[in-house]
């Protein structure tokens, strides 16, 4: 909703798996936002999907993040 309480936005999450299952996390696998002005719409999906896979801080430094690759 926007600042006047007109719907913006509508997004589903679906396909549902859990992608942790030692603290029990779980995870849509895939998510539709729709505009309710014009109903355009954006799908995101995820696939392979790992939780816990030891990646290190500094894989997540300010200067690989900013790298395009």
């Amino acid at each position: 909703y926007d600042l006047n309480g007109t719907l913006w936005k509508r997004m589903e999450a679906s396909q549902i798996k859990m992608v942790d299952p030692v603290k029990k996390n779980w995870m849509a696998q895939l998510i539709r936002m729709e505009s309710a002005k014009d109903g355009r719409f954006t799908v995101l999906e995820f696939s392979q999907v790992k939780a816990n896979a030891g990646i290190p801080d500094s894989v997540f430094s300010q200067q690989n993040l900013s790298r395009v690759k």
